[in-house]
């Protein structure tokens, strides 16, 4: 199975915790001194976590906790789904938004804050967020909010350090979306309850940060956008891999908003995020890395002198490129790009907490008959789909023997586990699946001439202009009209 490179990272500089990793590439002029991206994300004593890991059993929650008395807000009531979310959503969504429990939100006196609401399947969930200033004007005193980008920290994308010179590491920017959970910094986590607890196989499944509270190894993202000039929205994602996040308190803490105007663009390249080939490292692929971050150096060092007041200079990717992508047919290309932006730093000090009181908008899909894969036949036993991923039950009764093995599943689950997978919605949008968590309930490791079945999840994605994907589409499972796994049709009547 091919990696990627923050993949290949096996040793961490000493004292740096192994979750508080945030990605750069380490390039030397003469050559590249490491081969990986180190992945610090926060949260302290937290272990690093691989969303492709591993598990051979795992009890779901039946009982969804604290759904007694959950009600679906009403359009009108907080401004309907497509206001709270819609941006998020492909095709139409009309309902399935929750007011959330206990909820409680503040900022200092500047700001003002409002609770949208929350929405989500058993294990992902997401809450919005608005932030207007209290006197009523704009953050901004231009119209093209379409050309600004809104960030929690610009340290991860600056070109720049605090005294106007270029870092020895350039911002690779890998990954924007994850909320830092460090000491004294902002956080983004859900909680852990005493029934969530009871089903983790043990206790280093969560930790205990440093407010006393149980925290789960949830990931966690954010959109934040300008939606007109004077208001600011936040969108909090958290995903959990294997437990219902229904019941828990999601809780968030935003010391600031960066507001980012694209004034100038000065490169764009595109960029191979996977180092190897078949035969391991690949040098051209380094080689091309290290070329391309050595020009922007230069082309920093070329503007820098004559950035105006509150101007710096900022590299982002098109796309979340840290996202475990097995999919043999997919592009590893990211288009990364240089800007000079004007900075609008505003201080918010949002700390905000609510309990996630809301549905799962999972569905039950019927599935085809006469399926096979390399010659295998199969038969999904079930697929359920959600707004945020769909999760899916293989199962063959087939010799698997011939396929051979590794130490955690069969090599014709690896094969097929890098297959593509089309979604058509209803008004003929595709877009592309993958398989995102790692198989569940495996049966093939003792002996795989009884076949296999296992349950895996899929995530969506989008596609851009050069036929890459885009991060963290959800969609409306409703819509779905077709499925299709290495181009064969997994939905019955299609």
């Amino acid at each position: 199975m091919k990696k990627q490179i923050f993949d290949m990272y096996d040793k961490l500089p000493e004292g740096i915790d192994t979750d508080t990793i945030k990605p750069e590439m380490n390039i030397d002029s003469e050559k590249i001194k490491t081969e990986v991206v180190t992945m610090i994300k926060a949260g302290k004593g937290k272990k690093r976590k691989s969303s492709f890991r591993k598990k051979l059993t795992v009890t779901l929650i039946a009982a969804e906790v604290g759904t007694a008395v959950l009600g679906t807000i009403g359009v009108g009531a907080m401004g309907g789904f497509n206001e709270a979310f819609g941006e998020r959503f492909a095709g139409e969504r009309i309902n399935g938004i929750y007011p959330g429990g206990n909820v409680n939100i503040s900022t200092n006196d500047k700001v003002k804050a409002e609770f949208l609401g929350i929405a989500g399947d058993k294990n992902k969930v997401m809450a919005a967020v608005t932030v207007k200033k209290t006197d009523g004007s704009a953050f901004v005193d231009y119209d093209d909010i379409e050309n600004t980008i809104v960030i929690p920290d610009i340290r991860t994308v600056n070109c720049l350090d605090e005294n106007g010179q270029i870092p020895e590491q350039m911002p690779f920017f890998l990954s924007n979306s994850s909320m830092p959970q460090i000491e004294g910094g902002d956080y983004l986590y859900a909680t852990v309850s005493a029934w969530t607890k009871m089903k983790f196989s043990s206790s280093s499944d969560y930790y205990t940060n440093e407010n006393g509270e149980d925290v789960c190894f949830d990931y966690n993202d954010y959109d934040m956008r300008l939606t007109d000039k004077n208001t600011a929205k936040m969108i909090y994602f958290i995903g959990r891999e294997d437990y219902t996040l229904i019941g828990e308190t999601m809780k968030v803490k935003q010391d600031k908003i960066y507001i980012l105007h694209k004034d100038e663009m000065l490169a764009e390249n595109l960029v191979d995020i996977f180092l190897t080939n078949e035969n391991g490292i690949s040098e051209e692929k380094r080689e091309k890395l290290a070329s391309v971050l050595e020009n922007e150096k230069k082309i920093v060092a070329e503007h820098k002198d004559s950035l105006k007041e509150n101007q710096t200079i900022i590299a982002v990717t098109d796309r979340e490129a840290t996202v475990d992508n097995y999919n043999e047919t997919d592009s590893r290309i990211v288009k990364r790009t240089l800007y000079t932006v004007t900075v609008t730093e505003v201080p918010v000090q949002l700390e905000g907490s609510w309990q996630l009181n809301y549905n799962s908008t999972e569905i039950d899909i019927n599935t085809a008959n006469g399926l096979a894969f390399e010659n295998v036949p199969y038969e999904v036993e079930n697929l359920k789909a959600g707004s945020f991923s769909s999760e899916i039950t293989i199962k063959t009764d087939n010799d698997l023997s011939s396929f051979g093995d590794n130490s955690v599943y069969n090599g014709w689950v690896e094969d097929l586990l890098e297959t593509d997978i089309e979604i058509t919605m209803k008004k003929g949008e595709k877009l592309k699946g993958l398989w995102s968590s790692a198989p569940i309930g495996i049966s093939d490791i003792s002996d795989p001439r009884d076949g296999t079945r296992f349950t895996i999840e899929i995530s969506y994605y989008r596609y851009n202009d050069y036929n890459n994907l885009t991060v963290w589409s959800n969609l409306n499972a409703d819509e779905i009209v077709s499925m299709k796994i290495a181009g064969q049709e997994i939905i019955a009547g299609k």
